[in-house]
């Protein structure tokens, strides 16, 4: 007789060997047996947890069992329609083959297939931005916008960014590939459930009041930061002293690396002692990386002699790395140290869609620390105005609240061009020229492959926000090291999981609800050191 023990051995093992699959996939693209023979893996093991579970019989399970069997089903589902919200290996080597309209290849291969088509395209044009005869990846010239002291020039750069545009919305017309995929998602999400709002749910938080908070954190924003309106091109060179000051220093991946562990280690969580890996530098053979991600292969088990942890990979992509790429790698080793601190069944290890905004969350903890001075004097040897810092770090929130704000309209009114809302957006709370000719929020992968993504980065700005402030009444200033910080919010946050609901552990841990009042009054800072230089 099946027990739920043994669905939850398959299921660890087919969670390990998707993992297992997409590391192989990413770290070997030029070997496409090994590929195909770690995929055949994975199809292997889904197929033995899915038939474990079917065999479960389910009556008289506790209440533990029967959250863990639901838990489990979700993601094997996931797993097993090969969604491509869990794909983070995006396979580019059919791009432009399939000449088929948006339209077409919903209606014939469904939305999943329209996505993970769309993604590819995406992930082809990142990764080749031609720049007056350079070619250069995104993030690398999202990089120079913000450093490049020449107007004209950073407008060459912003309309290089036109190749992604295009691959991401086409003509911008009813058929382009976003409109169609938004359609269905909308349409999915009226007759489902939206994830954002399951995200709110599992948060303690009204869905109703999600856009008000996104609302208040920009115009936060607009009346502390934005002085006159700047073209789009100009606006992260506006916001980005703080990555200047730094920029003459221009790190290697291994500085990255170091700064990164140096700063983990003196909170307890030593990432080579957790056995953390890290890939972050290309090189040949490597497949193409659209986003920086943390990658859990396998969870955390019990043994006779204590836990074992799951393998965590941080994969990214520093060719030509920069200081502020440092907030990345830190927000990823955030993830990482998370993983390794899960102390909890294999069926709660794999968190549900609908805790995704907490994993967003508790990446930051302690990333956020790099644009404060004290953190920056103890692991960087210099300082910057704390303005400079606030801006910087706010500057990156706010663009993830505007991207939130825009899928949350969006999916609320399918039928709007997104040109037109995201100029409304930018223009209303950024200050920025308006320029509905241009797709140019099509620059987030996230957008492109899984509708409503955006929001647990703009949601969970503010959990991030609340937690720090809770944790620095409770142990003070801990940039410059606290041996103790990891053990301390691995017991009373990181450990739990899905074992327990987020608005559960958030609130046993803040002693009320989640509130974007620590968000606002961080942002607030910002005036005030303003009005006060």
């Amino acid at each position: 007789m099946t027990t739920v023990a043994d669905v939850e051995i398959r299921f660890a093992d087919a969670w390990e060997a998707h993992g297992r699959a997409e590391i192989v996939a990413i770290r070997e693209a030029d070997d496409p047996g090994a590929v195909a023979a770690a995929r055949a893996r994975r199809r292997s093991a889904i197929d033995v947890a899915v038939t474990a579970l079917a065999a479960l019989v389910t009556d008289g399970l506790d209440d533990e069992d029967i959250r863990a069997v639901a838990s489990m089903r979700e993601t094997l589902e996931l797993l097993d329609s090969d969604d491509p919200v869990l794909t983070l290996a995006i396979d580019t080597s059919d791009v432009g083959t399939d000449d088929r309209s948006a339209a077409e290849v919903l209606e014939v291969d469904g939305l999943a297939a329209l996505l993970l088509r769309s993604s590819a395209g995406y992930t082809r044009a990142a990764d080749a931005v031609d720049l007056d005869g350079e070619t250069v990846d995104r993030p690398e010239v999202l990089a120079r916008l913000a450093t490049e002291a020449d107007p004209a020039h950073r407008h060459r750069m912003f309309l290089a960014l036109e190749s992604i545009w295009r691959a991401v919305d086409g003509d911008g017309g009813p058929g382009s590939p976003y409109r169609v995929a938004l359609q269905a998602s909308a349409d999915g999400w009226r007759r489902d459930g939206s994830p954002v709002d399951a995200n709110a749910r599992s948060l303690g938080v009204e869905p109703a009041d999600i856009e008000p908070w996104l609302r208040a954190i920009l115009r936060t924003w607009q009346d502390v930061a934005v002085g006159g309106q700047v073209e789009p091109w100009d606006e992260r060179f506006q916001t980005g002293t703080f990555g200047r000051i730094f920029d003459d220093e221009r790190p290697t991946a291994d500085d990255l690396l170091r700064i990164d562990h140096a700063y983990y280690s003196a909170l307890g969580a030593d990432p080579n002692a957790l056995g953390i890996r890290y890939d972050i530098a290309p090189r040949p053979g490597r497949g193409p990386v659209a986003v920086a991600f943390s990658l859990d292969v396998g969870v955390p088990r019990r043994t006779a002699d204590g836990w074992t942890p799951g393998e965590q990979w941080v994969i990214a992509d520093y060719g030509r790395p920069r200081i502020p790429d440092l907030a990345e790698l830190l927000h990823e080793t955030g993830h990482a140290i998370h993983g390794c601190a899960l102390r909890t069944r294999p069926a709660f290890a794999v968190m549900r869609e609908e805790q995704t905004t907490l994993i967003e969350a508790l990446g930051d903890i302690a990333a956020w620390d790099l644009y404060e001075p004290a953190w920056q004097s103890r692991w960087l040897g210099r300082t910057v105005a704390v303005e400079a810092g606030l801006r910087a770090r706010y500057a990156d929130v706010v663009r993830d609240v505007a991207w939130s704000l825009f899928e949350i309209v969006l999916h609320q009114s399918p039928e709007r061009a997104p040109n037109d809302v995201w100029t409304e957006i930018t223009s209303e709370y950024l200050g920025i020229v308006p320029h509905p000719e241009w797709s140019w929020w099509a620059v987030r992968g996230q957008l492109v492959q899984s509708p409503g993504y955006m929001v647990n980065y703009g949601l969970g700005a503010i959990v991030t926000a609340d937690i720090r402030a809770r944790l620095h009444e409770l142990r003070g200033d801990w940039s410059g090291g606290d041996p103790g910080w990891y053990a301390a919010v691995s017991e009373t946050i990181y450990r739990w999981g899905g074992e327990r609901d987020p608005s559960d552990v958030l609130e046993a841990f803040l002693g009320r609800p989640i509130s974007p009042d620590a968000i606002l009054a961080d942002i607030r800072r910002l005036g005030e050191t303003t009005a006060t230089a």
